[in-house]
């Protein structure tokens, strides 16, 4: 062989050794291998190359075709392909509206003021029986009774008459227990009834005798009588009243001194309270035995000065039957509690 052709042949096989195979790593991002080069007489040779990145797959190369089949050694591997991973959007915030803010604290023992008065109320008495059994004894009459002496139980002005007006012996009137009372009379067939209004002291004539009644003359009349009755029966009985029980203060009556009278009352009365803040604070029968209650400027406790202002009072009567309501004394006035104690089933005022 000539030389010229062995040049010829030597460079031909230098050019094909050096061209760069379809070697390519793949994967993203990852560089393209190289395939490995055969030997000046090798065939086509082929190299595997590897990414690092997980996704990236082998680098592949070819070798010209040349004389015998001959092996290269094994191409490096692609370069290692970077993954960039986007970032997230910001990340939004959702806050509700601002909070309300209230108004200023308040105090609710002032807000709310005092709590509503409940108006008129009644209870008790419940299986009372009245009935009183018929004392017999006697009376007499007297004529000391006028519009300005009204008696010992200072029903001022006095009730108008019938039940006729009678004084109960200082036995019973017991410091004015029974001023008010009722009592029905009977003498030879004639029966009228009374109301106590006066004492018959205990000094005077029969009237130490817890039977007797001294009728004002009008009532002695009525019934029968000429001096003296002798053979008289008589009974408690409910007062045949119109209306609702009255509460009285004189005319002269102020805001730090009242003297209170109960009247118009059916049944005889045991007690006077005032109610304040829930609680029943028990007022005492005058000492001197003319039916009063005083309210002074000692009673109730605080009061100084406010006696007559509204306040609650609760009446009871002998049977346990009570009433009680908000009212304002006004001097000089009957002021209506708005309640009037029922009958007792039995129909009749048991007294003593």
């Amino acid at each position: 062989m000539r030389l010229s052709s062995i040049v010829f042949l030597a460079a031909f096989s230098s050019a094909c050794a050096s061209d760069p195979g379809n070697d390519r790593g793949s994967g993203a991002g990852g560089q393209s291998t190289s395939g490995g080069n055969g030997g000046a007489t090798s065939g086509p040779g082929t190299g595997t190359g590897t990414t690092t990145n997980p996704t990236s797959g082998p680098g592949t190369g070819s070798g010209s075709t040349g004389g015998p089949t001959g092996t290269g050694p094994t191409g490096a591997g692609g370069g290692t392909g970077t993954t960039t991973s986007g970032s997230g959007g910001r990340a939004g915030s959702s806050s509700g509206g601002s909070a309300g803010s209230g108004g200023s604290p308040v105090d609710a023992s002032v807000e709310a003021g005092p709590p509503p008065d409940p108006g008129p109320l009644s209870g008790g008495g419940a299986g009372c029986n009245d009935v009183d059994p018929v004392h017999q004894g006697s009376a007499t009459f007297y004529t000391l009774l006028s519009p300005t002496n009204t008696g010992h139980c200072s029903f001022t002005p006095l009730p108008t008459e019938p039940p006729y007006w009678v004084a109960m012996n200082g036995a019973r009137y017991n410091a004015g227990t029974d001023c008010g009372a009722c009592v029905e009379a009977t003498n030879a067939g004639n029966t009228k009834q009374f109301i106590v209004v006066d004492e018959c002291p205990v000094n005077s004539t029969n009237c130490d005798r817890m039977e007797h009644i001294d009728m004002f003359t009008t009532g002695f009349s009525a019934i029968g009588g000429n001096g003296i009755i002798n053979n008289l029966s008589w009974k408690y009985i409910p007062c045949p009243v119109q209306g609702n029980v009255k509460v009285y203060v004189p005319s002269s009556a102020s805001k730090f001194n009242a003297p209170v009278n109960v009247r118009n009352h059916r049944y005889r009365i045991k007690s006077f309270e005032v109610v304040e803040n829930g609680m029943r604070i028990a007022v005492k029968r005058g000492p001197t035995g003319d039916n009063v209650w005083v309210l002074d400027s000692t009673f109730p406790p605080g009061s100084l000065g406010l006696v007559l202002a509204p306040f609650r009072i609760r009446i009871t009567d002998i049977y346990g039957h009570w009433i009680e309501n908000k009212v304002t004394l006004m001097p000089g006035q009957a002021v209506d509690m708005g309640l009037q104690f029922p009958t007792c089933p039995a129909g009749g005022d048991a007294g003593p």
